[in-house]
């Protein structure tokens, strides 16, 4: 259960390597477009460029943020319950997570499967949507595995009464 949980956490962690790249070249790309600003020839569509590299740098961040909890968490009543109950609760609440971000992946599919029949495109560079939508249904993807990592921290946590699941 270790190494099925480990392996998650990797694959968040790649995810969050890839958002961290887009997140310099939207940086570097900026400060470009202020110098040639300087010079009179600021860079085409930087509005466009920018936002796609937000889209990038925020879905592949979802699974990163979730294994180190970067979430806003009210604990206030879980604090109270014990452990099984917490326990069981956690379980509760990640399995309808999963069940949550699963829908929304195959709805983001649908959304890419259509996007790519009509071939929508951004208005000024042209870009196609649907790799966009890919993209961010590659987040929700490592999110979803982040969520099953945690189920395994959950199981851990039932079959040992020293570990705690540590998923809030």
């Amino acid at each position: 259960m270790t190494t099925f949980v480990a392996a998650t956490d990797r694959i968040a962690r790649f995810l969050a390597h890839i958002g961290g790249a887009a997140l310099v070249a939207m940086m570097l790309l900026l400060i470009a477009n202020i110098v040639l600003r300087t010079f009179s020839a600021p860079i085409q569509s930087t509005y466009e460029l920018v936002s796609m590299a937000a889209l990038v740098v925020t879905a592949m961040a979802l699974g990163e943020a979730q294994v180190h909890k970067s979430h806003v968490a009210v604990d206030i009543l879980t604090t109270r319950m014990g452990r099984r109950v917490r326990t069981a609760t956690a379980a509760v609440v990640t399995l309808a997570s999963v069940a949550l971000f699963a829908e929304l992946a195959l709805s983001l599919a649908d959304y890419a499967r259509d996007m790519y029949a009509t071939g929508s495109a951004t208005e000024a560079l042209g870009v196609m949507h649907w790799p966009l939508v890919g993209l961010v249904l590659v987040g929700v993807l490592g999110l979803l595995a982040a969520l099953v990592g945690d189920l395994g921290r959950v199981a851990r946590a039932w079959r040992s009464p020293s570990a705690e699941a540590d998923i809030w």
